[in-house]
């Protein structure tokens, strides 16, 4: 694991790039899908913030539950925002 963790974080990047792009082509036009670019990197991040939080919770009730992740991805999203 730490042999990969120097490669987490690009590769999340472009994965998650790439479908965002795949997925925003697909939507255009669709009245859920905010027009412009400032609007929809709101929503994208309320969005991901959102899931986060409900991972989060969902750790949180498990005994055993490993809230690193989703409380990195909070921090990742709150920094960027």
């Amino acid at each position: 694991a730490d042999v990969l963790k120097p490669w987490l974080e690009p590769w999340r990047d472009v994965v998650a790039g790439a479908f965002l792009r795949s997925y925003v082509d697909e939507a255009k036009g669709q009245p859920f899908l905010p027009k412009d670019e400032s609007s929809l990197n709101v929503w994208l991040e309320a969005f991901l913030l959102e899931r986060a939080i409900c991972e989060l919770e969902l750790e949180l009730s498990e005994e055993d539950g490993k809230i690193e992740i989703p409380i990195g991805e909070i921090e990742r999203i709150l920094k960027h925002s």
